[in-house]
């Protein structure tokens, strides 16, 4: 479940009226599992909704990692510590419906990605490690390891190792396992919760793309895909690493149709951000996959969670990982 609390701040001065209408409109704007609810101080929340005001703006002004602030008087969400987020602050004055309406793909899309992090956030018992580095300055690595990770704020020993701007970026990741092939998704939320996948990015074969031989590696991209991983900006991104005993077909069936309705040919290597309302429908293929392939290793007994949806995840067949990387101005 998403959460979002609404800052009763929406006009020029506190407004509860705003702030009730605010939160009718949220919680009618078809968002599957979204919680909406007034600011409290005791409640948990993952977003705010409410104005930019010349409070926030003076509580901001000396943050550090807070380059760029929205215009006074428009509205957007903040992350749960009042940080506003890139890319969902609208025009001046912006009426709350307008507002509601412009926000609904983007809470769709936080809501996708708080799924795939819920993915990450437990640890698997496939034999798998990784990292992310650089081919032109071998001594950047960032390992892929269970739960979130940050080559600046998780290891003093990686406090350095930022990605610069413009930099090509390679992921490898190993299979240990020593009687069985595994399977490889990668995708990556950028600064604003945008949703990319980045592998397999190949149309035509994707599942040939996606495995790794046992007691092997993949390296990615790979020299036949004829594309690169190229970072941009500022800021942090994270990578969401997937790999499972089989090829995730549902989510690769459906981000081949996206593909296709883009007109993108099935010879083509690209990266493919979803929108609108696509990144739940990955979602939805995503765990569709997950639930069949628990369900069919039937020689495993007590690894299996349990999920809101009723939807089974096992232990043993998935492995997702979360990386946050920073990205720096070279």
């Amino acid at each position: 479940t998403l959460k979002v609390q609404v800052d009763s701040t929406l006009g020029r001065e506190a407004d509860a009226a705003r702030a009730a209408l605010a939160t009718a409109l949220l919680s009618e704007a078809g968002v599957s599992r979204l919680e909406v609810s007034l600011l409290s101080s005791t409640a948990a929340a993952d977003y705010l909704f409410g104005r930019f005001t010349a409070q926030n703006q003076a509580s901001l002004a000396n943050l550090s990692g807070v380059s760029t602030l929205p215009p006074l008087n428009t509205l957007g969400l903040f992350t749960a510590q009042g940080i506003p987020i890139d890319g969902t602050f609208g025009f001046t004055n912006e009426t709350v419906n307008a507002a509601v309406n412009r926000l609904k793909p983007k809470l769709k899309l936080f809501l996708a990605n708080q799924i795939l992090r819920g993915l990450a956030s437990s640890t698997s018992r496939l034999a798998v490690d990784g990292e992310i580095f650089s081919p032109a300055r071998p001594d950047v690595r960032i390992p892929i390891t269970p739960g979130s990770t940050s080559g600046r704020l998780s290891q003093t020993s990686l406090d350095l190792q930022t990605f610069k701007t413009k930099e090509a970026i390679q992921i490898r990741l190993k299979n240990r396992e020593r009687d069985r092939e595994l399977y490889l998704s990668c995708l990556a939320i950028d600064s604003q919760g945008n949703l990319i996948v980045l592998y397999p990015g190949m149309w035509d074969v994707p599942e040939e793309a996606a495995r790794i031989d046992r007691n092997s590696e993949l390296v990615i991209p790979r020299p036949e895909d004829d594309i690169r991983f190229e970072v941009n900006g500022s800021g942090f991104l994270e990578i969401i690493t997937l790999v499972s005993t089989s090829p995730l077909r549902n989510a690769l069936k459906g981000l081949q149709s996206i593909a296709r309705s883009r007109g993108i040919d099935s010879h083509s290597r690209s990266f493919l951000a979803v929108e609108g309302d696509q990144p739940l429908a990955v979602l939805d293929d995503l765990l569709a996959d997950v639930d069949q392939l628990s369900r069919g290793n039937t020689a495993t007994i007590g690894a299996v969670s349990t999920a809101p949806s009723g939807r089974q995840r096992d232990t043993d067949v998935l492995a997702a990982f979360s990386t946050t990387i920073e990205v720096v101005e070279a």
